[in-house]
């Protein structure tokens, strides 16, 4: 943000306000680094514990599950020290040990707060496929991607270069990766949880994206029927309202019921998804403005998929081992293998030049 753009978001303010909020910013961004430092040292201090782990199970006497036992007795020391349950301490002791030993160029900027350890994080993401020479090879480069990236931003750039680096083609990984496709559910209180649907990325972003089309259809319906409600009967309140009971097949009117819909968009989709997998339909969230529901029933997912056109063609320098091609991306930059995106291009009607940058897979 140049100067003159920082002065602007910091119109309205007093001069006072103004030298604060600069001072605060200032602050919070040291608070920042201090805290990326913190977390460099317990990453040394948990991988020093891994080490001592491995020593004393290389003194054990118990055999092949010598290690074991010792990672879960350190493990379960760390998490009372960190305040976390075992299982956590011990995933952060193990990926504390992936950054000191895979990660020294990442470690050292975590460590002087350049970088934050969730960037770190993602170095070692990007990095388990490869060999010690590919990992080496991202770490190097990590530092310098991530100090004007996001977290999440600096990930994908490195799977790209990760998918360059790896020896295997993005065939042969996307097919050991699809071999641990997998549903989970994790509880997060107060009588709600969380389903974790771990696919395929173009079935997943499709199932989002249809969910997402039906949640908003709905969301247009609700508006135009609080509309008319309120053009005949008067301004809806923003709280407190329960629709009348007025004939209809359960005692309401389905007009009045969609007027008084005041559900926002993540809520609609969670309910339409539970619907669809309980149901197989989305009944309960019929439209009732237009009094059939039918425009759901209309809506197809769509995802926009980045194909370097020497994949399409399969060109000597994109082609693997196997006669397959390498990756292709989401609008993104998510990767995903090749011969769906060539299925895909081949059932799209027209197509759309985009320009990217080979290296990164960012499109301009």
């Amino acid at each position: 943000m140049t100067e003159d753009e920082f002065e602007d978001e910091l119109r309205g303010l007093t001069p006072e306000q103004a030298v604060e909020a600069r001072a605060v910013l200032d602050e919070l961004a040291d608070a920042r680094r201090a805290a990326a430092m913190i977390e460099g040292h317990v990453v040394d201090l948990l991988a020093r514990l891994g080490r001592l782990s491995d020593a004393q199970a290389a003194a054990s006497l118990s055999g092949s599950r010598a290690r074991e036992d010792a990672r879960r007795s350190f493990a379960a020391q760390a998490g009372i020290a960190l305040h976390t349950g075992p299982a956590e301490a011990r995933a952060r002791l193990a990926m504390a040990e992936q950054i000191h030993d895979d990660c020294p160029v990442t470690l050292a900027a975590l460590q002087e707060g350049r970088l934050s350890l969730r960037h770190a994080e993602q170095v070692v993401k990007a990095g388990l496929p490869l060999d010690a020479g590919g990992r080496a090879s991202l770490d190097h480069g990590a530092v310098a991607l991530g100090e004007q990236r996001t977290a999440r931003q600096l990930g994908k750039v490195l799977d790209k270069q990760a998918a360059d680096l790896d020896s295997r083609s993005f065939r042969e990984r996307h097919a050991d990766a699809r071999a641990h496709r997998h549903v989970t559910i994790r509880d997060v209180g107060a009588g709600m949880s969380e389903l974790l649907v771990c696919g395929p990325t173009v079935e997943v972003r499709s199932v989002f994206d249809r969910v997402d089309q039906m949640a908003r259809e709905i969301k247009k319906d609700r508006a135009r029927a609080r509309r008319a409600y309120e053009r005949a009967h008067g301004e809806l309140p923003e709280e407190g309202w329960m629709a009348p009971v007025s004939g209809g097949r359960d005692g309401t009117d389905p007009e009045v019921v969609a007027a008084s819909d005041r559900r926002t968009l993540p809520q609609v989709r969670t309910d339409l998804l539970l619907d669809v997998l309980l149901t197989s339909e989305p009944g309960g969230h019929d439209l009732f403005a237009s009094g059939t529901g039918a425009g759901l029933s209309q809506i197809r997912a769509g995802v926009q998929v980045t194909i370097p056109v020497t994949h399409l063609i399969g060109t000597e320098a994109e082609t693997d081992s196997e006669g397959g091609i390498g990756a292709a991306w989401l609008d993104d930059g998510t990767l995903i293998d090749a011969d769906t995106a060539r299925i895909l291009a081949g059932n799209t009607a027209g197509w759309e030049r985009i320009f990217i940058r080979p290296e990164s897979g960012t499109i301009e």
